[in-house]
């Protein structure tokens, strides 16, 4: 009887460790599945507003010099938010779990803010 009393929380403890590491590897899956989904959503997002880079350089090159200035004073400030969309795209995988969940409502917030900032920049243009 002895016996079976020690074997007994021993067995408690192995299959608890099991059972530990087996939520411990889907909250690390679940967490790499969500960075690749915010990673593909920040690359896209990227990839939109480098279409808006190039419609405003081809309205620059098709421009007059009255409207040059203002052109490729929206099209650095759509450059500088690219800029700042890769940095966020870089900073996906430095992410941690701890700090998921704050990083991916930064993102989302500015990704947000980020259209706000070009529908002001192509509503004075186009």
């Amino acid at each position: 009887m002895t016996l079976f009393r020690m074997v007994k929380p021993a067995t408690i403890l192995i299959l608890c460790a099991f059972f530990c590491i087996s939520c411990d590897d889907q909250i690390q899956q679940d967490l790499k599945q969500e960075k690749q989904e915010v990673r593909k959503q920040l690359s896209d997002y990227g990839k939109k507003i480098d279409k808006e880079i190039s419609r405003f350089e081809s309205q620059l090159e098709e421009s007059v010099d009255e409207g040059k200035t203002e052109l490729q004073e929206q099209i650095l400030a759509l450059k500088q938010t690219r800029r700042e969309v890769q940095n966020e795209i870089d900073s996906v995988e430095e992410t941690t779990q701890e700090n998921w969940k704050k990083f991916k409502e930064a993102a989302e917030k500015h990704m947000e803010e980020w259209d706000q900032k070009i529908k002001e920049i192509t509503k004075d243009l186009f």
